[in-house]
């Protein structure tokens, strides 16, 4: 198991955890996010499409589920930093 996949596992390992204690959709939104980018991770996809894919989940619910513009802005500058390369 390399560092970056460790990583994801404790970030869902705490979504679930706020998930199933303080269940709200805000967390539960973080729990599918974070399920999603754990798939990811594991796929057999290049490192830079992993990072691609996982940004665009992370776009996805800054933007649609906190409403965080200027996070979700953030995200996009680096989605399309990646695409650029």
């Amino acid at each position: 198991m390399t560092n970056k996949e460790f990583e994801q596992r404790v970030k869902l390992t705490n979504a679930a955890t706020n998930a199933f204690f303080f269940p709200s959709p805000e967390n539960i939104s973080k729990l599918s996010v974070e399920a999603a980018k754990t798939n990811i991770e594991h796929s057999n996809l290049p490192d830079r499409e992993k990072e691609i894919l996982k940004s665009w989940q992370d776009l996805g619910y800054e933007l649609f589920i906190t409403r965080n513009y200027d996070m979700a802005r953030a995200i996009y500058t680096k989605i399309s930093g990646l695409l650029k390369q």
